[in-house]
């Protein structure tokens, strides 16, 4: 989920954005509570259009605690998009919900 006090990261100015998430779930490799992902400016060059307290599926690449980047060419997408996704990912290596690090999941 990204957090911030924007209803919207802005994503015109620059040639990319740097993104802060908080790691609900994990697959392979991010064991970070947050993480920064950077993504394209522009959705024509396959950015990603991502939104302040939006809930994200992320595939992104890179070295954990080096860069990281995504895109949506990556099939990086809004959780609602990816369900077919998470079920063939299957169980995460890493839920904060089962491990009792937060109590509830977010509500967006």
């Amino acid at each position: 989920m990204i957090s911030g006090d924007e209803d919207r990261v802005a994503l015109c100015e620059q040639a990319e954005v740097a993104v802060r998430f908080q790691v609900f779930r994990s697959w392979k490799g991010a064991v970070a509570n947050e993480l920064v992902v950077r993504t394209d400016s522009q959705v024509t060059m396959c950015g990603v259009d991502f939104r302040v307290g939006g809930i994200y599926l992320v595939y992104a690449f890179g070295e954990v605690g080096g860069a990281l980047n995504t895109s949506r060419c990556q099939r990086t997408r809004a959780i609602g998009e990816a369900k077919g996704d998470v079920e063939v990912l299957g169980p995460p290596e890493r839920d904060v919900f089962q491990q009792g690090l937060q109590q509830e999941p977010p509500t967006r």
